[in-house]
């Protein structure tokens, strides 16, 4: 029960804050949102920023659990007996965890308009939340880059570097996504991105088929 009640004030927030704003909102629009008593909202949170930021580190740990479930089924793929390294074991399961992600940013597009237009960068504790959200995406998608270098699909390149171009990409797309953008085709969106990034990650020989490496295995051997 006491679980339920912490979870129920969570869910008015996660209403309340996209309606009203952060600034505006108050605890009193909260508790009357979610039908309890103050005491019982201060029994949990002691002022609306914790709650909120509650609110949003519980949708960005959402993520990044998305993002390192993706990953570890990309890697694991190249676990697999007599699997030859094709990019597509990289692309479109990529394709398919960004349009996840960006699923995820729509669904909760309230939550995450406050965070990355109102809060972020006028906030310092919100930016340093941000922030640290973003080397949480770096950290799961280095370990894609290490994978796709160590397999041959993708050029020696930094890892580190690298992911965070990706990331980046990732967060100004899930911006768009949080103040709508009904235009915007999320699975149209998330493979024409996955294609962009890979473009320039993919090894030359990586991307040739069978015959093509052949020939120009052929023609680079020493005569």
């Amino acid at each position: 029960m006491a679980d339920s009640k912490r979870d129920l004030i969570m869910a008015a927030g996660a209403r309340v804050f996209p309606e009203l704003g952060f600034h505006k909102a108050t605890v009193e629009d909260v508790i009357k949102a979610a039908g309890v008593a103050r005491s019982t909202f201060y029994a949990y949170f002691s002022s609306k920023r914790e709650l909120f930021i509650y609110v949003v580190t519980a949708r960005t740990n959402d993520i990044v659990e998305i993002v390192r479930i993706g990953v570890n089924s990309i890697i694991a793929q190249f676990e697999l007996p007599a699997v030859h390294p094709m990019t597509s074991l990289f692309e479109e399961p990529l394709a398919l965890l960004s349009t996840e992600v960006f699923a995820f940013v729509r669904r909760n597009r309230g939550v995450a308009k406050v965070f990355l237009h109102e809060m972020v960068g006028a906030d310092e504790e919100f930016s340093r939340i941000y922030n640290d959200f973003q080397e949480q995406l770096v950290d799961q998608f280095q370990r894609l880059i290490e994978c796709g270098i160590k397999t041959g699909v993708m050029r020696k390149i930094d890892p580190r570097t690298a992911a965070e171009f990706i990331v980046s990409g990732h967060m100004y797309l899930a911006r768009s996504f949080s103040v709508g953008r009904p235009s915007l085709n999320i699975e149209t969106v998330a493979h024409q991105f996955s294609d962009l990034q890979f473009r320039g990650l993919i090894h030359r020989s990586a991307a040739m088929s069978a015959d093509e490496n052949k020939a120009m295995a052929a023609a680079e051997a020493p005569r």
